[in-house]
C-alpha cells in the first residue's frame, strides 16, 4: 500500500495541470481528466483521490445527471421528469460530498425539471467551499440547494452596466433577498464579493457575517449604500480585506467610527474627492496596503487643496508597506505651478515604510526633488511615478544614481529622466550589486538619441540592470547593449576566478 500523503501528491500534479486548463483554457482539460479516472480505476487506493480532484471543481450542474438513472432525453437535452429514487441520491451523494467550489458558467445548461428535482435535497453539495452564480440561478428556487454552513466563499454575479445605464433600466435583478438568504444558510462565509446590481437590506445582511475576513462592494447603486453601511463594515472584527466603491451624492454616516475596522490591513477604495477624504479618515492606523482610485466629477475642476487634503491624511499610515494611486492626474488641471502640484506630493514622503509606490498624478520634478525622494524610502522595492505634466526641470539621468545610493532594496523603476547624456563618462560607477532589474522612462515621447551613452549611464549607476524601456522604440538599442556589458560583466569574473 502507498502512503496516503504520496496518493495526494500524485493526484495534486494532475490536478495542476486541469487547474491549468480552468485558467487557459487550454485543450489540456479531457487528457487530466481521463489520467485520473485511469489512477482511479486502478486500484482501491488511488480511487477516491482521483475522484476528490475530478469532482472538486463543478461549472454546470449537468455532470450530475450522468450518474442519475431517471435521467432523460428529451429534444437532444438531458431532463429529470420521475422523482429521484432513494438509492440515487445515494449514488449522486458519493460523488457531490466531493464538491468543493461550484462555478457555474451558464444558466441555462439544465431544464428547469432538474434543478426542481434536485432541489428536493439541500444543501445538495454539503462540504461546499467557493461559490460563483449567475444572476438567473441567484434569482430562482435551485440557489437554496447551494447554500451550506460549510460556505466560506461567495461570488454574487457582476453587472457590467455603470450606475448611467443601469438607472436607464426598468427592471434591474434586486438581488438583496438572495444575499439576505446567504447570509441566514451559511453565517461562517469568509470572503464575499458583489459588483453592480441592486441589494436592498446590504447593511443588515453584512451585519450578520461575524466572521468575514474579505470584503468586495463595487459599482452598486447609491440607493442600496445605507447611511450606516461604513459603520456595519467597521463593526465586523475579523475584516481584514476591503475594496469599496463610493457611488456620488450617497451621504454616507462617518461619525464616531475611530476605533473602527479592529483589522483591517487591505483597501482599495474608488470615489470622488470628498467621499475619499472622508473614507480615508476612518481608516485605522495600522493599515499595510492601500490604493485609491479617484474619480472626476463632471460639473468642475475640484480645488488642489481638496486633492492634498487626501494624501495629508495618509501620512496617519506609518505601517503602510503599499500604496497605490490612480487616477489622480484627471482631478488636478493643467495650469498649476510646480510648487502646488509638489503639495499633494510632498506628503508621501513621509511613509518611511513603503515598499511599493504607484503614483499617476500631475508632478514636476528636479534632480534635487529626486534625491529628496530617493532619501525619504529606505525601504522601497517597486516605485512607480509615470504620469506628469512638465512646467520645470525633468532630472537628469545622473540623478538616478541617488536611488542606487539611498534605496538598496530597490528591483523595479518607472521615472522620468531627461535623455541627455553629455557628460555620462563622468557619472561615478556603483560598486555594490545594485539589485534594479528593471527601469522604465516614463517621459512621454523622450527621444533615445545615443542608446550607447544611454546604456552606458544606466550601466554605471545600475551595474546588473537588462531590461529597461521608455515610450520611444529605440530602447531595444539600449538593452542590446547594456547586455553586452552584462556579458563582459560575466567573461571577467570567470576569468578572474581562474586566474585564481
Amino acid at each position: 500500500m502507498l502512503n496516503d500523503d504520496i496518493l495526494q501528491i500524485i493526484c495534486a500534479e494532475l490536478e495542476y495541470g486541469l487547474n491549468s486548463y480552468l485558467t487557459n483554457l487550454s485543450n489540456d482539460e479531457l487528457g487530466c481528466r481521463k489520467a485520473l479516472l485511469s489512477l482511479g480505476l486502478t486500484c482501491r487506493s488511488f480511487l477516491n483521490p482521483a475522484l476528490d480532484v475530478l469532482w472538486k471543481n463543478m461549472r454546470s450542474v449537468e455532470p450530475l445527471l450522468l450518474v442519475l438513472p431517471e435521467t432523460t432525453v428529451v429534444d437532444g437535452k438531458k431532463i429529470l421528469l420521475t422523482p429521484i429514487a432513494p438509492s440515487s441520491w445515494d449514488r449522486l451523494g458519493f460523488y457531490t460530498s466531493r464538491v468543493r467550489e461550484f462555478s457555474d458558467s451558464d444558466a441555462l445548461n439544465a431544464h428547469e425539471s432538474v434543478y426542481t428535482f434536485l432541489g428536493q435535497r439541500q444543501p445538495l453539495f454539503p462540504n461546499l467551499k467557493t461559490l460563483r452564480l449567475l444572476p438567473e440561478m441567484c434569482n430562482s428556487t435551485a440557489f437554496l440547494f447551494f447554500l451550506s454552513s460549510t460556505l466560506q466563499e461567495a461570488y454574487l454575479p457582476r453587472h457590467t452596466l455603470g450606475f448611467a445605464a443601469m438607472a436607464g433600466l426598468r427592471q434591474i435583478h434586486d438581488l438583496g433577498p438572495s444575499l439576505s438568504l446567504l447570509v441566514s444558510r451559511s453565517p461562517g462565509i469568509k470572503s464575499l464579493e458583489f459588483h453592480g446590481h441592486t441589494y436592498s437590506g446590504l447593511s443588515h445582511s453584512l451585519h450578520s457575517l461575524h466572521e468575514l475576513e474579505r470584503l468586495s462592494v463595487t459599482g452598486v447603486a447609491s440607493p442600496f449604500l445605507e447611511r450606516n453601511f461604513v459603520k456595519v463594515i467597521a463593526s465586523s472584527p475579523r475584516l481584514t480585506h476591503l475594496s469599496l466603491s463610493i457611488p456620488a451624492s450617497n451621504l454616507l454616516d462617518y461619525d464616531n467610527i475611530e476605533q473602527g475596522f479592529p483589522s483591517l490591513r487591505e483597501v482599495w477604495v474608488q470615489g470622488m474627492t470628498a467621499d475619499l477624504h472622508s473614507f480615508v479618515t476612518c481608516l485605522p492606523r495600522k493599515l499595510h496596503h492601500l490604493t485609491i482610485v479617484w474619480e472626476k466629477g463632471d460639473d468642475q475642476e475640484l480645488p488642489l487643496e481638496e486633492i492634498a487634503a487626501v494624501t495629508r491624511t495618509l501620512v496617519k499610515f506609518s505601517s503602510l508597506k503599499q500604496l497605490d494611486i490612480q487616477r489622480i492626474i484627471s482631478s488636478l488641471r493643467h495650469d498649476f505651478d510646480n510648487p502646488l502640484l509638489w503639495t499633494v506630493f510632498k506628503p508621501l514622503l513621509e511613509l518611511k515604510e513603503l515598499k511599493l509606490l504607484s503614483y499617476d498624478g500631475a508632478l514636476s520634478l528636479s534632480d534635487q526633488r529626486t534625491a529628496m525622494i530617493a532619501c525619504a524610502w529606505p525601504c522601497i522595492r517597486d516605485l512607480s511615478l509615470g504620469a506628469f505634466i512638465w512646467d520645470g526641470d525633468v532630472p537628469s539621468v545622473q540623478s538616478l544614481a541617488y536611488f542606487a545610493q539611498h534605496c538598496p532594496n530597490l528591483e523595479y523603476l518607472t521615472y522620468p529622466v531627461r535623455l541627455d547624456v553629455s557628460g555620462v563618462t563622468a557619472i561615478p560607477p556603483t560598486l555594490t550589486r545594485h539589485p534594479l532589474r528593471q527601469f522604465t522612462c516614463s517621459v512621454d515621447a523622450a527621444e533615445v538619441r545615443n542608446p550607447p551613452l544611454v546604456a552606458l549611464a544606466l550601466h554605471q549607476i545600475f551595474p546588473i540592470l537588462t531590461y529597461v524601456t521608455g515610450s520611444e522604440d529605440r530602447w531595444d538599442e539600449v538593452r542590446t547593449v547594456l547586455n553586452s556589458f552584462h556579458f563582459l560583466r560575466v567573461q571577467d569574473r570567470q576569468f578572474q576566478e581562474e586566474g585564481m
